[in-house]
């Protein structure tokens, strides 16, 4: 097989498993708001068809085949149809926040077709203020966080006249038969005993050095063990998931979230995590639940791709565990015992012990990977996502139109009715609040929680 042709890693899989063993989504993306004019249907599509070729997942699907029992692989589609995959629509009159807002939900609601590249877009018009609209949604085992920028440095310019992008006729390479199928699946095999030969061979040869890794691996092993203990707590959030969904957003000034961390230590996320940690114990509350002396384990992807790793080099990040008190406390307490909860997980080498877990996955059977899905990313281990992109701080244009807002899109996972994620652009820090709209009914108050909570944490070092 070509190069193009990528076998998902294991954790890309589990994200395909989830969706099979639950009525949960698991595709990402964001709301990017644009100042007008709007450029028209016709036109933002030739522009967004002629920058696709900078992001070859794009026009990639998943195959498996019938002689192979390893993971799918990535191949060129041959039926690619750019059309299929952006869409247009315009809010009814007079359109504003609450309507787009609403219609992300809408967008969000149905799955992707894996017979198909897992993208979509749609161009939204009828936006006040000359404004128009792009949602991006992606399943999660093309990209992470990080990954999915890669894709905004393809359709965004750093000046209002767009760049020159070279364009190549798409050819799609064939795709693999079944006598091509087993010979891949026979090489896999032999190299895989091949490694573990050479692994074993190493550690006789060099017993000084095969102690300490074997201590290592130990050690990790426990500390991942240790991260993963039952939840103390079950709460209104942590039901299973259906598949409608709702958002809602809100923004705050980056330079605030820079001098809140820099009076009392520590980092922007820490600042996030302290905001999250409030709101979500005002939102519990309201729901009647009991949140002294609580706290809601929160589950928080951290970026390890390296430069030379594209939105084509599949996901590449660890996973936290933080415990996040959500009990009424004082700002400044809340603070200090978020960034003493950082520091032990970053001091205790758990984001290297999970992420050495997290790469065996790839040599699991997918029938194993698959049952084990739900497991690593429900209540079991988690009550909360939390994730945390960086952005450009500077002004970007699409088709010439300058970016006015960036709002992150996250999964929810089974039996986590409501994510939490942010992304900073420009100067902002944005939110945004994906949920499970049978369960969480106010959407909107839980965005007016987060504002209340960033507005009484600025106040306490102000004051």
């Amino acid at each position: 097989m070509t190069e193009t042709k990528q076998r998902l890693s294991g954790l890309d899989y589990q994200f395909l498993g989830i969706e099979d063993k639950s009525q949960t989504h698991m595709h990402i993306g964001s709301l990017l708001t644009f100042e007008g004019p709007s450029p028209g249907q016709q036109e933002l599509r030739d522009f967004i068809a002629s920058r696709i070729s900078l992001v070859p997942r794009f026009r990639q699907r998943i195959m498996s085949t019938s002689v192979d029992t390893g993971k799918p692989y990535w191949v060129d589609d041959p039926a690619f149809n750019f059309e299929d995959h952006v869409v247009a629509v315009a809010l009814p009159a007079p359109g504003n926040r609450a309507d787009l807002e609403r219609f992300v939900g809408e967008f969000f609601s149905t799955r992707l077709d894996r017979n198909q590249p897992l993208w979509r877009m749609c161009y939204v018009e009828g936006l006040p203020g000359d404004q128009w609209a792009v949602i991006m949604k992606m399943h999660h085992c093309m990209v992470d966080g990080l990954g999915a920028l890669d894709l905004f440095a393809a359709l965004l310019d750093l000046t209002p006249e767009p760049r020159e992008v070279a364009q190549e006729e798409f050819v799609p390479d064939e795709l693999p038969g079944k006598r091509q199928a087993l010979a891949e699946q026979a090489k896999r095999i032999v190299d895989r005993a091949t490694g573990a030969t050479k692994s074993l061979t190493s550690m006789i040869a060099n017993p000084d050095e095969a102690g300490p890794k074997i201590l290592e691996v130990a050690k990790g092993l426990a500390e991942t063990a240790q991260a993963a203990l039952p939840l103390p707590v079950d709460t209104p959030l942590n039901v299973e998931t259906g598949p409608l969904r709702g958002f809602s957003g809100t923004s705050h000034s980056l330079a605030d979230y820079k001098a809140i961390k820099n009076d009392l230590g520590g980092t922007v996320n820490d600042v996030v995590l302290t905001v999250s940690a409030d709101a979500l114990g005002r939102y519990l509350r309201h729901l009647g639940m009991d949140t002294d002396g609580l706290e809601l384990r929160a589950e928080i992807p951290s970026s390890v791709r390296q430069e030379d790793q594209g939105s084509d080099k599949a996901n590449v990040f660890v996973v936290l565990a933080v415990q996040l008190p959500v009990g009424e406390m004082a700002p400044g307490e809340r603070y200090e015992a978020v960034n003493g909860s950082m520091q032990t997980v970053k001091g205790s080498g758990i984001a290297t012990s999970v992420g050495k877990v997290l790469k065996a996955t790839d040599f699991l059977p997918p029938t194993l990977l698959a049952q084990t899905s739900r497991l690593v990313f429900g209540k079991t281990l988690f009550n909360v996502l939390v994730s945390n992109v960086p952005g450009v701080q500077f002004p970007v244009y699409m088709n010439g139109s300058r970016l006015l807002g960036l709002s992150p899109l996250p999964w929810v996972g089974p039996q986590q009715a409501l994510s939490v994620a942010c992304i900073s652009y420009n100067g902002e820090l944005s939110y945004g609040f994906m949920f499970d709209r049978e369960v969480v009914t106010e959407g909107q108050l839980v965005a007016d929680y987060f504002d209340e909570a960033f507005a009484e944490l600025k106040a306490s070092i102000e004051g």
